[in-house]
């Protein structure tokens, strides 16, 4: 399968994972239309693919963070509504704030059980939930009714398959998009030290390792 030409072996390499599952969430199993919202929460790989697919796609883009300046980087990347959700840890209230009572029509749902009852609360009647991660934890006590009050659609995503990444390929090079790499690249035998980074929080983007 051949990569958009414009970008590096890096950028590439974030491809066949990262940014299928974002693109699966919002193209392929949980297909969104121009015009509606999706909530992104967090700014690692998978989410900031997502916002700047969804900012492609004319999508209302709404993200959270726990940093501010994250936050700003998701503007500059397109993000329309910004929300840190540890000074506004019932976070759902501000989504809901910000589309008039509505809810959103989509969340990128990376957290897993310690954000799956908020993003229950964020969504529109009949919304829908990409279930990606499980940043949070593994295991949750939701509050059932939740589900069939919202008539919520859950669905789950692993990757996506090598069509999915055809088209995917296709749009990105359509829209000239470029992966977010975090500032800081590792080298292979720095492969610890990365997984701390990740485990740390502190990286925006897709954590990159080059192999000489």
């Amino acid at each position: 399968m051949k990569t958009p030409d414009y970008l590096s072996d890096l950028e590439a390499a974030t491809l066949p994972c990262a940014a299928l599952t974002a693109w699966a969430a919002l193209v392929e199993d949980c297909p969104a239309k121009p015009g509606e919202c999706v909530l992104i929460e967090g700014t690692g790989g998978v989410s900031i693919f997502a916002l700047q697919i969804a900012h492609a796609m004319g999508l209302r883009t709404l993200i959270t963070s726990s940093s501010d300046e994250k936050l700003e980087r998701a503007r500059a990347l397109g993000a329309d509504e910004t929300i840190n959700y540890k000074t506004n840890p019932q976070w759902s209230k501000n989504v809901r704030d910000l589309t008039d009572g509505r809810g959103v029509d989509h969340v990128i749902e990376v957290g897993g059980a310690g954000t799956l009852e908020q993003a229950l609360r964020s969504i529109r009647i009949g919304g829908r939930i990409a279930s990606i991660g499980v940043l949070s934890g593994i295991k949750t006590d939701l509050t059932l009714p939740l589900l069939f009050m919202q008539h919520a659609h859950i669905q789950g995503i692993s990757v996506g398959s090598r069509d999915m990444q055809i088209n995917m390929n296709r749009f990105f090079s359509h829209h000239q998009i470029r992966p977010v790499l975090d500032e800081r690249t590792f080298s292979y035998p720095e492969l610890p030290q990365s997984y701390q980074h990740m485990i740390s929080r502190k990286h925006f983007g897709k954590i990159a390792i080059s192999i000489d």
